[in-house]
């Protein structure tokens, strides 16, 4: 005799599964709470919002994952430079205002765009990834990095120390002093690929004959 039962609970995502065969039991059980993974219906605005698949959380004690996804060595100095992106300096940028509409309440926590704009610049991670493991739309996934780099720029350009020309001329190699005597900067670019734009413009002056795509 083969009986199969399943029975689950909507607000813990539990499933259990029993077969009983005789003597032979197996149960699988699959259990997630509403702090790491739940999914939610928010019927008055039209929308599905879901947590993150990964957030800070999940590898703030871990300085081998912090450093892989961020490139910060260790938790302090993660927390030291978002605690430094805090300030309202320049309210027309300021990572802690709703978006330029002034209707919508942003979707993730502050320091979860934080976290998944450091994944970007670190690991080269398309939107469309991030946006499957933080659970939002690639809109606004991409909306919160744009705005986040462009913060980013202004709070930490003073970081940025461009020498004299007068020192450059006194540190630059023979062969540029005598080849190219009028060099200031020498630049390796990396491209990543971006989504291909609606506007005919932007996609001439973004697509790459190097990576032959939009870069």
């Amino acid at each position: 005799m083969l009986t199969t039962i399943f029975f689950r609970n909507v607000q813990t995502q539990t499933e259990m599964r029993t077969v009983d065969a005789g003597t032979q039991t197996e149960e699988t059980r699959t259990c997630r709470s509403f702090e790491t993974q739940t999914e939610c219906e928010t019927k008055e605005a039209g929308q599905q919002c879901s947590l993150p698949i990964l957030v800070y959380e999940d590898i703030m004690n871990d300085s081998t994952k912090l450093n892989f996804y961020t490139g910060s060595p260790n938790k302090g100095l993660f927390e030291a430079l978002f605690d430094e992106m805090s300030d309202f300096e320049i309210p027309q940028l300021s990572i802690r205002s709703r978006w330029p509409s002034g209707g919508r309440p942003r979707t993730l926590r502050l320091v979860d765009e934080f976290f998944m704009v450091l994944m970007r610049l670190r690991l080269g991670l398309l939107v469309d990834d991030l946006s499957c493991r933080f659970c939002i739309s690639s809109t606004a996934c991409s909306r919160i990095i744009n705005k986040w780099i462009d913060y980013l720029h202004v709070k930490l350009d003073f970081l940025v120390m461009w020498p004299s020309r007068s020192v450059i001329n006194a540190n630059m190699p023979k062969v540029f002093r005598d080849k190219f005597p009028e060099t200031r900067v020498i630049i390796d670019c990396t491209e990543i690929r971006t989504e291909t734009p609606s506007s005919l413009q932007l996609n001439s002056l973004l697509y790459s004959d190097y990576k032959s795509h939009h870069t």
